[in-house]
């Protein structure tokens, strides 16, 4: 499938797990401030890094790093055909192989860590955290995120209590947290989460919680979507 958005195009033809609002509303709320040198894991299609990028200065770049072929491919173009081509790289790798130093690692990590199989064997890798999953993202985030740097994910909300212990013990804190609705009258079913790398303890900072509805409980975007994605899409909601 091809979605054009205001300022790029995407094409995932070729990856196992497609565009969906989990990846739009993570590269949307995401907080890019202070971030420069910014690392997308399991980047997919691409679009967490193209909606970054179209959210940026000019001073900086993106490390998109992707284990499979089929959705490197679908990445590289995407990236070679959108205006910042130049400060966009795609690496066909494990995550945990990556060596550097970043001030922001993002990711829309699978859902099912090891819990369940699907049919094919790439939807398996793309969904199931065999290599990639929250606890391995905290893991390589803690070596490889700067000082002050901010990891950024979003999560199944029945991993909460185990993401928030873990974090914690690996030396995070969290700072925003968010969370997203399917719909209206149904329970979240998401986590966003920022998490800062401090090395001291700092216990003057109050942690943002936020709530963001996707549908009205008629089916409609929710004012909330609209509102965080409104500079995105080429057609209002």
């Amino acid at each position: 499938m091809s979605f054009s958005f205001k300022q790029f195009h995407i094409d995932d033809t070729n990856c196992a797990m497609k565009v969906g609002t989990d990846a739009v509303i993570l590269g949307a709320w995401s907080n890019i401030t202070h971030s420069r040198h910014i690392l997308d894991v399991g980047a997919g299609s691409g679009v967490i890094s193209l909606i970054i990028a179209s959210r940026m200065p000019n001073d900086f770049n993106i490390i998109a790093v992707e284990k499979d072929e089929g959705a490197v491919h679908d990445c590289l173009q995407n990236f070679l055909q959108s205006p910042w081509s130049i400060k966009l790289k795609v690496i066909n790798s494990d995550f945990a192989d990556l060596d550097g130093q970043y001030d922001m690692i993002i990711s829309n990590p699978p859902f099912f860590c090891g819990s369940l199989s699907s049919n094919t064997k790439k939807r398996t890798m793309a969904r199931q955290g065999d290599t990639l999953n929250y606890f391995s993202l905290l893991d390589y985030a803690a070596s490889h995120l700067t000082e002050d740097g901010n990891l950024t994910f979003i999560s199944d909300i029945r991993y909460e209590k185990e993401i928030l212990f873990s974090a914690t013990v690996k030396g995070f804190i969290l700072v925003r947290q968010c969370q997203v609705y399917p719909k209206k009258d149904r329970p979240a079913s998401r986590i966003i989460w920022e998490f800062h790398r401090v090395k001291h303890e700092r216990k003057d900072i109050e942690i943002q919680r936020e709530v963001i509805y996707i549908k009205n409980a008629d089916g409609s975007w929710h004012d909330d979507y609209i509102k965080l994605t409104k500079n995105l899409y080429m057609k209002e909601l």
